[in-house]
């Protein structure tokens, strides 16, 4: 797999004077992301030679098109995942990020499984494990690691799709977590202490989220910025994001 646009190319892009290439000339960045400007840009490109070819998938009502759109987005989502597993890293700042972010993202799963088993310590949040699933280690809020002194810290985040209203929700989970494991709810615990996360106004601008949630797991503004977002984020009906106040006490 050999990625065909230079970082370079790909910045110069300007949506604003027309498309990237032709059919003829189609190309996809593959070092970027599938929202980036040359991508979104790509996307459409092949959208519109797909329908020129088959044209029984254009209908009236548009949701052929969005339903190419969203296939057409997901492959290309996949290949730039591919290509980055495959990519061998040219320089030592790209090694570092390579490290870096898988870094990440295991801690994003540790993360996800110590609010997942906590809902096992406490009753009242049984009825919350199905919502947590679906959000899952690609719902949860990132971090960036800074050194101070001797000690690192972990500044948190938060994913630009995800609803303040979800945040809320888990940040229960970990006030829980904390107090089980002052409690003994999880036994001898010594040695293998969680890192500290601390608040930051900092929004990722991963262009990658989790679909069919329910509606309200999503920012609205962010929601309502997304093209076609009925089929491609398919949000479903609102959640109960709300945890009953006795869990609280």
């Amino acid at each position: 797999m050999k990625n065909t646009v230079a970082k370079e190319e790909a910045g110069a892009y300007n949506p604003e004077c027309g498309q990237c290439f032709s059919v003829a000339g189609f190309r996809v960045h593959l070092e970027g992301t599938a929202c980036d400007a040359w991508n979104k840009s790509a996307t459409e490109v092949f959208v519109s030679g797909f329908l020129q070819a088959y044209p029984t998938y254009n209908v009236a009502d548009g949701s052929g098109r969005d339903m190419v759109c969203m296939k057409s987005q997901a492959a290309l989502e996949s290949m730039i995942r591919q290509y980055q597993k495959l990519r061998i890293p040219q320089t030592l700042d790209e090694l570092k990020g390579q490290r870096d972010h898988k870094n990440r993202q295991e801690r994003k799963r540790k993360l996800f499984n110590r609010r997942w088993e906590t809902t096992f310590l406490y009753p009242s949040l049984e009825r919350h494990r199905p919502l947590l699933e679906e959000l899952g280690p690609a719902g949860m809020s990132s971090d960036e690691e800074e050194s101070v002194g001797l000690s690192r810290k972990y500044g948190v985040i938060e994913p630009a799709w995800r609803s303040e209203l979800v945040t809320s929700w888990l940040r229960i989970f970990d006030a829980l977590h904390w107090h089980a494991r002052r409690g003994g709810g999880y036994g001898d615990q010594r040695g293998s202490t969680p890192r500290m996360r601390e608040s930051s106004d900092k929004i990722s601008n991963s262009g990658r989220f989790v679909s069919r949630l329910p509606r309200n797991a999503y920012n609205e503004m962010w929601l309502n910025s997304q093209s076609h977002a009925e089929n491609t984020v398919q949000p479903g009906p609102p959640a109960q994001y709300f945890h009953d106040r006795r869990t609280l006490e």
